[in-house]
């Protein structure tokens, strides 16, 4: 049986998509590289493709004998989500509609989604308890929101979901050779996160590099709270298998991690 992560050539997808392998697990990548890198992939099957194709989503599905998702794939650039709302809703609600629709098709009914501690808004207080008031304050965490509730709403279909809420995972994978690279972001959406490989000449001669995300909405470079990226760890154990272990803790979660009431599986 096999994982399929959505968005899995991105930088949290990446760093999951690596991590399942290392804990065993048979995965697949499903993204459309519009935004991911190939490169970060490696070795791990890679479909590339929309998760509003259906029809390549059931293909995926019946070739690799899919089981599970971790739903990663969607734009998040908070700014851009301003200019330009009805992208956003097209590509992370409709696409998620659709890719719901192809999994539950073919029997895949265990989803792990990564939203947003952007769903919260500017909460009350620190830490955010998982039961806080949602207030999302713009439209790339409103389509998280609304995922969420898409998903929950699928547990009268027999689907069963537990979504992840964080941001601003930071860090490279601990072999130095998958981390994020900021400068060479997209100018067009300043920010997001980019995975770097070891072969980037920002890289240099190899050594694990951990970079900061940079500013959002004019705020000051290096302002931004962060949490490691071994909080993805929480992925795998999210995942209905029991017999899925994680060796080395995650001390983000308590503090910096929130996830939404989790569903049990089955």
């Amino acid at each position: 049986m096999t994982v399929l992560v959505t968005g899995g050539a991105g930088y949290i997808g990446s760093h999951t998509a690596r991590l399942l392998r290392e804990l065993g697990r048979d995965v697949v990548v499903l993204d459309s590289l519009e935004r991911g890198y190939r490169e970060a992939v490696g070795d791990i099957d890679l479909v590339v493709g929309d998760i509003a194709d259906s029809r390549l989503v059931g293909k995926v599905c019946r070739k690799y004998d899919v089981d599970s998702v971790i739903h990663f794939a969607a734009y998040k650039a908070v700014g851009e989500s301003v200019t330009d709302p009805l992208r956003y809703y097209r590509n992370n609600v409709a696409g998620s509609v659709a890719l719901v629709e192809a999994l539950l098709e073919h029997d895949v009914k265990h989803v792990v989604f990564s939203s947003s501690a952007a769903v919260y808004g500017n909460p009350d207080s620190s830490p955010v308890n998982e039961d806080a008031p949602l207030r999302p304050e713009s439209p790339y965490a409103q389509t998280k929101a609304d995922v969420e509730r898409l998903l929950g709403s699928c547990d009268a279909l027999g689907m069963r979901s537990v979504s992840l809420r964080y941001f601003n995972a930071a860090g490279a994978h601990e072999s130095g050779d998958l981390g994020e690279d900021c400068i060479g972001d997209d100018p067009h959406q300043p920010d997001t996160a980019t995975p770097v490989h070891e072969s980037d000449p920002s890289f240099g001669d190899g050594a694990p590099q951990i970079l900061c995300q940079p500013s959002v909405l004019g705020s000051p470079p290096g302002t931004r709270p962060a949490i490691d990226a071994d909080v993805l760890r929480t992925h795998p154990l999210s995942l209905p298998e029991p017999n899925v272990t994680i060796d080395a803790p995650c001390e983000a979660s308590a503090s910096a991690l929130t996830s939404a009431p989790p569903r049990p599986h089955g």
